[in-house]
């Protein structure tokens, strides 16, 4: 499945490589795509990087993981995200201790394949023969 992401901080970067891990195709969206490319390329994640509108477009899912301050610039350059899952994860103004982030990154993960579950129960029950597969 792709997943478009606008954020390529702690929590974007986060559930991004957990995504790929998955098997899922993953673009993050950033200002700076070229910064982006290299911690892929470094850490040697199965992703691509683009700026925000290109994330925005790709896949079915849209992870929204920017700071508060950040988000109306990241929004403003977005097309569209109709037809999209939308998973909203903006971060408050203010520093969020290490033990928080990596609480919120957990419950967004299992939230995630929380509703995978759900979308691939509700397809097979409306027809039997169709198979599905979301690894």
């Amino acid at each position: 499945m792709g997943i478009g992401i606008i954020g390529s901080g702690e929590m974007g970067k986060t559930l991004g490589q957990l995504w790929t891990l998955k098997g899922h195709k993953v673009l993050f969206g950033s200002r700076n795509p070229e910064r982006v490319n290299e911690w892929i390329k470094t850490n040697n994640i199965k992703a691509r990087s683009g700026t925000y509108n290109k994330a925005s477009n790709y896949g079915k899912i849209f992870l929204l993981a920017k700071n508060w301050a950040d988000t109306k610039n990241a929004l403003g350059v977005v097309n569209s995200l109709s037809g999209k899952i939308l998973i909203d994860c903006t971060i408050p103004e203010g520093k969020l201790s290490s033990t928080v982030k990596t609480a919120l990154i957990y419950c967004l993960y299992q939230t995630f394949w929380s509703i995978l579950y759900r979308v691939r129960s509700t397809l097979l029950n409306a027809n039997p023969q169709r198979q599905l597969s979301i690894a």
